[in-house]
């Protein structure tokens, strides 16, 4: 009886293994709270730093912190707002997969493992796509 060799595990790179670590540091909370701020070649007001409220993984709250904006209208804004579990999905699509980016860098923190920053460049071909994100949690 001949028997095919089985293929050879697919290696996971450095940068899904840290993916995974963070993941498992951060254990997606009940609630919690953070700053979000995005750089990109967008609206003045989308990269404006946000305080943002999740309950059981849903965003409940986006606010702008600056004063001059306080009261602004935050909804459309609100849904290109990522939450922490978001942006994990974002980096692991971003590693692997069709939508894998040309460049990726992300800084976790050592000890929550929440992503707090992240630069993605999707395309080097094309300009003005890229985007960084910035997170703060909030004690």
């Amino acid at each position: 009886v001949s028997h095919a060799p089985s293929p050879a595990p697919t290696p996971v790179s450095q940068e899904m293994l840290d993916l995974m670590a963070a993941e498992s540091k951060w254990g997606q909370p009940a609630s919690y709270e953070f700053v979000f701020q995005r750089s990109c070649f967008c609206q003045p007001s989308y990269v404006q730093p946000m305080y943002v409220v999740v309950e059981n993984g849903i965003k409940t709250n986006v606010t702008f912190i600056e004063e001059a904006l306080a009261g602004s209208e935050t909804e459309d804004i609100a849904d290109g707002i990522l939450t922490i579990e978001d942006q994990f999905r974002l980096i692991e699509q971003s590693l692997v997969g069709p939508y894998k980016a040309d460049y990726i860098s992300v800084l976790y923190d050592e000890e929550r493992g929440y992503p707090l920053f992240v630069s993605i460049d999707h395309s080097k071909l094309v300009a003005d796509e890229e985007v960084q994100i910035f997170n703060t949690l909030q004690l």
